[in-house]
């Protein structure tokens, strides 16, 4: 949102051009706005995105979080499946998102996929982190943590070997998302559009 320059949140703003504030709204799908947060032009919007998932202040339990592409990251992906709900975003130019192999040795396995398919998940890396994992994730969900300071903490030093398993979370579940929204087969063998 445009503001004026007294305005002691007022930051310039490099995609929208210009001095504005940011405004992160959650709202529930009848078009009710449970929660609303402003936050630096320069702050992730994923972290916003999972905060106002889980400090909505409602006696709501989220399943799923719709968000647009800026609201949505390999990491994203990762944490809200680590906090137990599911990220639906809408991705711009999904037609170029890579794809993660399940298992290593089968790269024929889906020829349909294999221009879109990259190299297989790290499951080792995810089980050897798993610990490290979850208490990031508690330390979200009991407000020990905010997710921007923890994202912070792990953009700075990125090799971070519990960084890098929620990366590996999040590809497994980014993959899972593209694949369920592409279309897959149901019980009945039918294709089916998520």
């Amino acid at each position: 949102m445009r503001a004026y320059d007294q305005n002691l949140f007022t930051e310039w703003h490099s995609r929208y051009g210009g001095r504005r504030v940011l405004i992160y709204w959650h709202v529930e799908k009848k078009s009710l706005a449970i929660h609303s947060q402003l936050i630096n032009c320069t702050a992730s919007e994923v972290a916003a995105m999972i905060e106002g998932a889980m400090r909505h202040g409602t006696t709501m339990d989220v399943e799923a979080n719709y968000t647009d592409s800026h609201g949505q990251s390999e990491i994203g992906f990762g944490i809200t499946r680590l906090l137990n709900f599911d990220l639906l975003p809408r991705i711009k130019r999904i037609n170029k998102v890579k794809l993660y192999r399940p298992v290593a040795g089968e790269p024929d396995a889906y020829p349909q996929l294999t221009p879109a398919l990259t190299r297989p998940i790290r499951w080792e890396l995810i089980a050897q982190q798993y610990d490290q994992m979850i208490k990031y994730a508690t330390a979200i969900r009991t407000r020990t943590a905010s997710t921007e300071a923890i994202l912070r903490r792990f953009t700075r030093n990125a090799s971070h070997p519990t960084y890098a398993a929620m990366l590996e979370v999040g590809r497994a579940q980014k993959t899972i998302f593209v694949a369920r929204y592409c279309g897959f087969r149901t019980s009945s063998g039918r294709s089916r559009r998520a």
